[in-house]
């Protein structure tokens, strides 16, 4: 599946601010929840833990690039 860039982002900063989210809490439409979850996993950017997600060490530096302009 294919997202926006800005629907990744979204949901990162969320979990930076918010440490932890239940799937239905993300930042997206109900009907691609699911496959972003399991997308944003895979590459290793959030990880599950007792039904919740947190944001991982790669997803928080992933997230800090792409605010600074420099570094992309």
């Amino acid at each position: 599946m294919i997202v926006p860039a800005t629907v990744v982002l979204a949901v990162l900063e969320t979990l930076s601010y918010e440490t932890w989210l239940t799937i239905t809490r993300f930042p997206c439409s109900a009907t691609i929840r699911e496959e972003l979850v399991n997308n944003l996993v895979d590459i290793g950017f959030i990880y599950l833990q007792e039904g919740r997600y947190g944001m991982t060490p790669l997803g928080q530096q992933f997230l800090n690039n792409c605010k600074d302009s420099t570094i992309i």
